[in-house]
């Protein structure tokens, strides 16, 4: 999440980070959103492992939330920092690494700006994302200043999807295993639904991948950012496990992962 000096980019921010504090308790109820059963885990595990170099590894994860992608990093043994500005998320992160315990190796969370993060330059392996692209004021500024923090060898992983696709799709019917829809089965609007669309609704034209529903502008970020080479993977594993654990948001979120090499 982004931070900056002009008047305009703060009353954005303190918008963007009112919601997702506001979020932060019901942020891992979504299935889409934490590891709510345990087919679910191996598969992330499984893909954090071919993104990544074999632990340990120095990585900062930027946009923490709740501690999704920090948690399972240091569950395959790696050292991981997570920064975000939004308070209540950080909280939940540290609840969730406390009851990790000794099952882990122990992750550090603290308030940082994920367009500028509180680091030294070149003190970490990777810098690591998931779900943060769109919600950048200047993603171009972010990954330069992501690449300025990592070590010669290292890489930037960032893990989105195209959610705009999602916004679409009609509401979808939930009827009872071996009923037909109805009006009454037609599921309600999430409660959270109100705010997002009270602090998203006011800043989203001012973030410039949070309406996208192609994946070339976030590979125009890395390339503006000094990685023509940057590598796009389509995570069909994790479409489809996401897709198990939402069966109400038909079709399926197009995810994908872009990893880019840091040179000397």
């Amino acid at each position: 999440m982004e931070e900056t000096d002009s008047d305009g980019a703060r009353q954005t921010q303190d918008r963007i980070n009112a919601y997702w504090n506001y979020r932060s308790e019901t942020y891992d109820g979504d299935g889409g959103h934490a590891i709510q059963n345990e087919e679910k885990r191996p598969v992330w595990l499984n893909t954090l492992r071919g993104l990544l170099t074999p632990a340990p590894a120095d990585v900062l994860d930027v946009g923490t939330g709740t501690g999704f992608l920090a948690l399972l990093l240091a569950e395959l043994g790696h050292r991981v920092t997570g920064v975000d500005l939004s308070e209540g998320m950080l909280t939940k992160a540290r609840q969730k690494a406390a009851r990790l315990g000794a099952a882990a190796v122990p992750s550090t969370f603290r308030v940082g700006d994920a367009v500028d993060p509180p680091l030294p330059p070149a003190s970490v392996d990777v810098v690591i994302s998931r779900h943060v692209l769109w919600t950048l004021h200047d993603p171009v500024r972010a990954i330069r200043n992501w690449r300025r923090l990592v070590r010669p060898g290292g890489r930037i992983i960032a893990i989105d999807g195209l959610w705009r696709l999602r916004t679409h799709q009609p509401t979808v019917p939930v009827p009872l295993p071996g009923a037909e829809a109805t009006a009454d089965t037609v599921k309600a609007p999430a409660p959270w639904r109100a705010a997002w669309n009270e602090h998203y609704g006011a800043v989203g034209s001012e973030l410039p991948l949070f309406a996208t529903e192609e994946i070339e502008p976030s590979m125009a970020a890395f390339r503006d950012a000094g990685f023509p080479d940057a590598q796009l993977s389509r995570l069909a594993e994790i479409e489809r496990i996401e897709q198990e654990s939402t069966p109400d948001r038909a079709p399926a979120t197009p995810r994908f992962v872009i990893s880019a090499q840091v040179h000397a």
